[in-house]
């Protein structure tokens, strides 16, 4: 059985942010076996605005949070379609409480020329969420 991995996308926004949190954009992309919806926060905890995008493929899904270019990506090739709403879910709720305003911002220095990189940590759900880059990494409390 196919999996229309964009209705679990669009199901499982909806029931993290509603319909009214933030805003949608479509992203049309070359590929069309990859589906991305932008989120905006109209009004964070901090008074900034922030952006994120949430992608989806049937193999892989990416939660890229845009105003510090940092995200992350998981992998999950079964044809489970709750597997895959559960892992889409995660990243959700990582992405809204980024918009929420959460998050601590560090900079260090990189090796070659020496300009800062941002590290962003997100206390969730009994986990601490580190985001580099394209790379992340979690530790318990």
């Amino acid at each position: 059985m196919t999996i229309d991995i964009q209705a679990v996308l669009h199901r499982v926004v909806v029931e993290v942010f509603g319909e009214t949190e933030v805003e949608w954009e479509d992203d049309e992309r070359e590929a069309p076996h990859v589906h991305c919806v932008r989120l905006r926060a109209r009004g964070s905890g901090d008074g900034q605005e922030r952006n994120a995008a949430l992608c989806a493929s049937y193999e892989w899904f990416e939660a890229h949070l845009l105003d510090f270019e940092v995200g992350t990506i998981s992998f999950d090739y079964d044809d489970d379609e709750a597997e895959k709403e559960v892992e889409i879910g995660d990243l959700a709720r990582i992405i809204r409480a980024y918009l929420q305003g959460e998050g601590q911002v560090t900079y260090r220095p990189t090796l070659f020329r020496r300009r800062l990189l941002p590290t962003l940590t997100i206390d969730m759900d009994g986990t601490r969420w580190h985001f580099r880059g394209r790379t992340s990494w979690k530790s318990p409390l």
